[in-house]
């Protein structure tokens, strides 16, 4: 059960038909539940059903389908896994009497608040408006009621620890594929933001930052979608240099455009382990990332990227002045950045962990 799928942009648009094809190839049966803006979107995954919720639809008519649809299928399933619809797949859980395993990404809570206002709040915490602190309630219930809750960041465990105490936890931090990658030599420096267009993502604040850069040399391009698109529209043409936002992209198409990229930019308040971070790693992109506890995690500073303080636009201006002036710094990174992710993100390794998490809550079956 899923809140996003593709073309959305977002890990777990990412994570899921990943996870599915390959269990899918280990001779799982596996149905899907999620909800979407493309209803014909299937991720060519063949083998596994599909079932999938237009979020043109009534809030609460498509929560109602979301529910409905689940239960039926967890009937005849042995696992309800949830990556984004934790309180439908909680009920489904206890109504169909199946194991949950919960994979924790975000904090939906401090997302909501942070979309609502600019008040600060911590992640984990408790929320300022009565709304959502009943939603906090409810969601620890249901993150209580799992039988295990997966995630890439630790951060994010430590924090569910206190949600729902005595929970079943597990780290396994996400993983890519690793793509042939070769030198770019782009006449101008080609930069890439891919992210949902959500206000803690601080893509204004990008923005900001490279109108102070020379405007000839560099281009870039926005891949996502997101309620602050037209904000962000308006801010890139007062600026006046040269950009394009390209709204969600298909997986392939996003990935030959990083291996174009010479750049990566990843502004974002909080992440647990973005897999867009990972894929640009991959692609050999210089990334440049803020400096919060899930890019720290993966970035050492001057190495395989660059980690930015999220309270310092001029720092961050600084930074696109220093790599405009020095591309074989930019390719250093990338070179490294490559590395990393061969040697510690394997997408392989990570999925056989989550099946063998799964395995531990199948029935058994005698030969």
């Amino acid at each position: 059960m899923s809140g996003i799928w593709p073309p959305d942009i977002g890990g777990p648009a990412t994570f899921n038909p990943e996870l599915v094809r390959f269990l899918v190839e280990q001779g799982w049966e596996v149905n899907v539940v999620s909800r979407t803006n493309n209803e014909s979107s299937k991720e060519n995954l063949t083998g596994a059903q599909v079932h999938l919720i237009s979020r043109k639809t009534n809030r609460y008519l498509r929560t109602l389908l979301s529910f409905v649809t689940s239960l039926k299928l967890a009937s005849k399933s042995d696992l309800v896994f949830d990556t984004g619809l934790t309180i439908e797949a909680a009920l489904v859980a206890k109504l169909s009497r199946k194991p949950l395993v919960i994979r924790l990404v975000g904090d939906l809570v401090w997302e909501r608040h942070r979309n609502r206002s600019d008040k600060p709040m911590m992640i984990g915490g408790s929320p300022p408006s009565f709304s959502l602190k009943i939603l906090r309630q409810v969601l620890s219930r249901a993150v209580k009621s799992s039988s295990l809750v997966i995630s890439p960041s630790n951060e994010l465990l430590e924090i569910a620890k206190v949600w729902a105490i005595g929970i079943q936890i597990c780290f396994i931090p996400n993983g890519v594929k690793i793509p042939e990658v070769s030198i770019r030599n782009n006449q101008e420096l080609k930069v890439l933001i891919s992210s949902r267009l959500v206000p803690w993502k601080n893509i204004d604040k990008v923005l900001t930052a490279l109108s102070a850069v020379d405007k000839q040399s560099f281009e870039l391009k926005i891949v996502g979608s997101g309620p602050d698109r037209k904000k962000l529209e308006l801010l890139a043409n007062q600026f006046k240099f040269k950009f394009e936002f390209l709204g969600d992209l298909a997986s392939y198409d996003l990935h030959e455009l990083m291996l174009k990229s010479d750049i990566f930019i990843q502004y974002s308040e909080y992440e647990g382990m973005s897999f867009s971070v990972l894929e640009a790693m991959a692609a050999g992109m210089a990334v440049v990332v803020g400096n919060c506890k899930g890019n720290e995690v993966l970035i050492s500073n001057g190495n395989n990227g660059l980690l930015v303080d999220l309270n310092s636009i001029g720092n961050l201006t600084q930074v696109f002045k220093s790599l405009k002036d020095d591309r074989n710094f930019i390719v250093k990174l990338g070179l490294e950045a490559s590395q990393t992710i061969k040697s510690r993100h394997s997408l392989h390794e990570s999925l056989s962990l989550y099946m063998f998490e799964f395995m531990r809550f199948l029935p058994l079956v005698d030969d």
